[in-house]
């Protein structure tokens, strides 16, 4: 189905609705069924920032629901869960 189409086929059962409206909800919904079904892939650069061990991602971006894959410099490295506390330098730094 083609946006005109779908645009004609809402209007004529929200004539209310104008189509700026209408591509917005749809769009809205379409990205809303792609993080539900897991089918939503994009990737970003991130500076890295010496001696940091982690980051959380509302300092990257916060539309990021999940984290698959992460490397550095082309290399993919371990995934850690959790943070291990008795690792680190600082007690308490999670």
């Amino acid at each position: 189905m083609t946006v005109k189409k779908l645009i004609e086929y809402v209007q004529q059962h929200h004539p209310h609705m104008g189509e700026a409206e209408i591509v917005d909800r749809v769009n809205r919904y379409l990205t809303s069924v792609a993080r539900a079904y897991d089918i939503m892939e994009s990737s970003w650069s991130q500076e890295l920032t010496a001696g940091q061990r982690y980051y959380t991602l509302s300092e990257i971006n916060a539309d990021i629901q999940d984290v698959k894959d992460v490397y550095i410099n082309r290399k993919k490295i371990p995934r850690i869960e959790k943070p291990i506390l008795e690792d680190d330098n600082e007690p308490g730094s999670w």
